[in-house]
């Protein structure tokens, strides 16, 4: 697959994530319980939100098959990911107005970006340590062979 693509769908896979989380509300709540999260943090209607709880679940359902669907190639994965990616964007773009697509999308990036914060300090702390000493995989101390 093109180098390129990667980033995109990795976007989309951290976007649709942060979907069925409905903005860092724990996936083992109720749909009735992420309907009024939803509701409450971009103030639509129980309708509307009830609406957008269900559009994200078929979202993220149709992402999931798609990616577990080995008979594709990375193309054709590619482009139907964007095409539901579109699809997605087009519904939403329908059931909210700009200022709450805004608001959802800011409560994505913050989820995402405090996500991917903690992933980096776990990551780091596995690392060794910058103060002066070496790690065990340090080529500086390799003999070579005369």
């Amino acid at each position: 697959m093109n180098k390129h693509l990667y980033f995109p769908l990795l976007v989309l896979l951290l976007s649709v994530t942060g979907l069925s989380g409905t903005f860092g509300q724990e996936a083992a709540k109720s749909k009735k319980e992420r309907e009024e999260t939803v509701g409450r943090e971009l103030g639509l209607d129980k309708d509307k939100s009830a609406r957008l709880v269900e559009r994200q679940e078929k979202y993220r359902v149709q992402v999931t098959a798609v990616l577990q669907d080995t008979s594709l190639r990375p193309q054709q994965r590619s482009a139907r990911l964007k095409a539901l990616a579109q699809e997605h964007r087009a519904a939403l773009n329908i059931l909210l107005t700009p200022q709450q697509r805004e608001k959802m999308s800011a409560a994505l990036a913050s989820r995402n970006g405090a996500r991917l914060a903690a992933h980096r300090k776990e990551i780091e702390s596995r690392l060794p340590a910058k103060n002066g000493k070496r790690s065990a995989l340090d080529s500086t101390n390799v003999k070579t062979k005369n």
